[in-house]
């Protein structure tokens, strides 16, 4: 079989292996979450109430249309279709980077098989679809930067970074991990290598379409709803942290320091609307990143959303910057809370990160299967005897693993990819699953790369 015929099997098994899972698992029928209905109701008759709706048209215009072909049933095996495609178009990519076949099988494995495909592939939400075209915009940059920068692969980058952001508007930072990589990445192969000046001319182009692109979109929004900006949300999950950063008394008192009536007015309702709710929030300085973030929903959709809607019943864009004006007096007020928030809830990403990844049924699986080898060979060797000193096969853990220009080149762009995903998130939002997961996507590729390799080299070298 030729290499071709490989990469389009792998797509095939892919499809078939994750669709047969699926079905198998009850994650073929669509699953309904608190989102759900802000897609399947956005407004596409009117376009001032469409550029005021909290939701980018992107994943909204996918469903319409799927509703009135096939039928939203089919939405979940169209997200699992989308996401084998996105993982194969990665693999082949690494291939073209002189990646092995084994890092291309468990890269494309790990990513359709993964937290995000898991826990959202199913749901009427943005969360699994987004994280696919990211994957693809990643192969996209990577296939940028082997092809010499060339201006078709350019506008194809720019092309699946736009539907990211279309799709999902956290994938905004995705500009900024293009152009870093643009910049630090060379080709695999090449007589002379591009310059740094060259590198970095051809990266801010590329960046700098994104940028205007994006602001052509604020600037129509603002021509038409007098709101200049992506969409009018984010400051409401900002507020589920900045509401928890102070305690009632505090709020109070920042809020009559401003001349604004409407800042004291929203502060009272949403006190009023979670006292109503019978929630009671723990609140103050020294609050815990768990805490936070485990109160973090309910403060929002129990306390600042419905007091918004008292005070701007059908005006979107008035109760986004309400609340907004809030946060901002919150964090000027205490910009020690805030840092402190920010260097803790990156810590959190990472250990939840890591937990998530680890106990990941298949994963877990694959990390059992590979310890019990290794520690088999491990026993069979004793490689600590006084004995075994002079055997050339030694300690083969210790050698090669790691070196591989695939796991290298991995690591470089799944590390890189989570740190900019995710140091965005924590700014507005706590690093729960469903944002730190998608961040994350490619660092169990990695490890799984990493821990395949390594198994491989120790039978070679043993055998």
């Amino acid at each position: 079989m030729n290499e071709n015929n490989r990469t389009w099997s792998l797509l095939a098994i892919l499809i078939v292996t994750s669709l047969t899972f699926a079905a198998a698992t009850g994650r073929l029928t669509p699953h309904h979450v608190d989102d759900t209905p802000s897609y399947l109701e956005y407004p596409f008759d009117s376009l001032s109430s469409a550029l005021s709706s909290v939701r980018t048209p992107g994943y909204p215009a996918i469903l319409q249309v799927l509703q009135r072909t096939i039928g939203l049933s089919v939405v979940p095996a169209f997200q699992w279709i989308v996401a084998c495609v996105a993982a194969w178009w990665f693999a082949v990519e690494l291939g073209q980077w002189k990646a092995s076949r084994i890092a291309m099988w468990v890269s494309a494995f790990a990513i359709v098989f993964g937290c995000t495909s898991l826990d959202h592939q199913s749901t009427l939400a943005t969360d699994a679809l987004a994280a696919s075209v990211g994957v693809v915009t990643v192969a996209m940059t990577l296939r940028w930067i082997r092809r010499d920068r060339r201006h078709i692969d350019a506008a194809m980058v720019i092309l699946a970074a736009m539907l990211a952001i279309l799709l999902r508007p956290a994938y905004l930072p995705i500009i900024i991990w293009i152009g870093c990589l643009g910049i630090v990445l060379l080709p695999p192969t090449g007589d002379v290598f591009p310059s740094l000046k060259s590198r970095v001319l051809s990266s801010l182009r590329v960046t700098g379409f994104c940028v205007v692109l994006i602001f052509s979109w604020m600037t129509m929004r603002w021509a038409v709803v007098d709101d200049f900006g992506l969409l009018p949300f984010g400051h409401q999950n900002l507020a589920g942290l900045t509401l928890q950063m102070v305690s009632d008394d505090e709020l109070k008192d920042i809020a009559s320091e401003d001349p604004n009536p409407m800042t004291m007015q929203l502060v009272n309702e949403a006190i009023k609307q979670r006292d109503s709710a019978l929630v009671k929030f723990q609140r103050g300085p020294g609050l815990p990143t768990m805490t936070m973030e485990s109160q973090w929903n309910d403060v929002i959709y129990q306390a600042v959303v419905p007091a918004s809607f008292e005070l701007h019943p059908s005006d979107p864009v008035a109760r986004h910057r309400i609340i907004g004006d809030l946060n901002r007096l919150v964090i000027q007020k205490y910009p020690g809370r805030y840092v402190r928030w920010l260097v803790l809830a990156l810590r959190r990403a990472v250990w939840g990160t890591a937990a998530n990844i680890l106990m990941n049924p298949l994963f877990l699986f694959f990390w059992v299967i590979a310890g019990c080898y290794w520690l088999a060979r491990i026993m069979i060797r004793q490689p600590w005897r006084s004995d075994n000193q002079d055997n050339p096969h030694r300690q083969v853990a210790e050698r090669a693993v790691g070196h591989s220009p695939a796991v290298t080149l991995i690591a470089v762009v799944a590390l890189s990819y989570a740190v900019v995903m995710v140091s965005f998130v924590v700014l507005t939002s706590p690093p729960i699953g469903r944002f730190a997961d998608a961040s994350s996507i490619l660092i169990p590729c990695w490890l799984m790369t990493w821990a395949s390799e390594s198994l491989m080299i120790q039978s070679e070298k043993v055998a």
